[in-house]
Formats: structure tokens, sequence, C-alpha cells
């Protein structure tokens, strides 16, 4: 028995197979910003950075498809001291003054009320705690060299290696964005 030929296939025209995109987080840590979070356009402008930027610097070994913003969190970090303060102890310094006053004055009193001065320890006064945003990211990765538990851990190394370069982007931004306006560090860890 033969069949004559259909003008139509029975069966459907092939389909290009779903890219499903590889996932991986990094949290990046934005120090010396306001206290409060970033809006809706703020988020929509750092996503439009990062993105260019992580393109840019990790084409070699991914490609990127695109980063969602998953959560951010105000938070208080120690900021940084440029010089440090030496601790006065007024006690020990009256005490040694007050015994070459009361007493003979000799040469080894006066030698250990300046030696007791000197020997002041420096200690190191406690740091500032500065206003800082964690946001939490999620990279789509449609291509990737990388083993897959490595896929945010190139991201993060990128954004910490080129980290001046990726802060004078978000400060080129501080005009018409003012939530990067002060911002003067970033981090980034998985």
């Amino acid at each position: 028995v033969s069949v004559e030929p259909t003008a139509h296939p029975t069966t459907s025209l092939p389909t290009a197979s779903p890219i499903v995109p590889m996932r991986g987080n990094i949290i990046v840590t934005l120090r010396n910003t306001p206290e409060r979070l970033m809006t809706d356009r703020e988020i929509e402008k750092f996503l439009e950075i990062t993105t260019d930027f992580l393109i840019r610097h990790t084409d070699s070994s991914m490609i990127i498809d695109g980063i969602d913003f998953w959560h951010q969190e105000l938070i208080h970090i120690e900021g940084t001291l440029n010089s440090t303060i030496l601790e006065e102890d007024s006690t020990s310094i009256v005490d040694s003054e007050h015994d070459q006053s009361e007493h003979e004055t000799s040469p080894s009193m006066v030698s250990r009320g300046t030696r007791e001065k000197s020997n002041k320890v420096k200690k190191q006064p406690e740091l500032p705690q500065i206003p800082a945003t964690e946001v939490t990211l999620i990279l789509r990765v449609t291509h990737s060299n990388l083993p897959l538990n490595l896929i945010g851990k190139m991201a993060s190394v990128a954004i910490e290696e080129k980290q001046i370069e990726l802060l004078a982007l978000l400060n080129e931004q501080s005009a018409f964005y003012t939530y990067f306006k002060f911002t003067d560090g970033l981090e980034s860890k998985m």
C-alpha cells in the first residue's frame, strides 16, 4: 500500500534549543554611601555600569548575558584613619614630676621621668563607622570556560582588580545619581 506524499510535513519545523544561562552570585559592597537604600533608577544605573564593566573585563573567560538585582542592605563598616593618635597618660607624667619635686632630683629620676614619657604606647583609636550598601547580584552567563562554581569568583576578582576604574565610572554619574557621589571604595565577594 502506497501513500501519496502530503503537501506539508506532519512534523513541526526544528526549533532552536533554549539557552539556559548559568548563574553566579556576587555581593558588592559600596563604601561611604548615603544612609538610605538605592532607588529604582539608581539600581538600574548601577546594574548598567556593572554589566558593561564585567562584560569588558571577563569576556575572555565568560559571556555575560546580563545581571539581575537580588537584594540590597544598608550596613556600617569600619572607616579608615590617616594617622595614629598618641595616648597621653597624664597620671604617670604627674607622678614622675611629683616624685621629682618631693625628693632631691637625681639624674636617674630625671631620666626615669623622661623614659616614662617616651615609652607611651601608640594605640590605634577606634575607627569610625561609615555607611555602606551591600548589593547582591545574580550574573546570567551564557557561556563560560570556567567551572560553574568559579563564575561568581571571576566576576568578584575582576571588580577587586579594577576597583578604581569601576569606582570612577560610578562617580562620573554623581551629577545625576547623587547616591554615588561620595562612594570611595568597592569590595566584592562571592
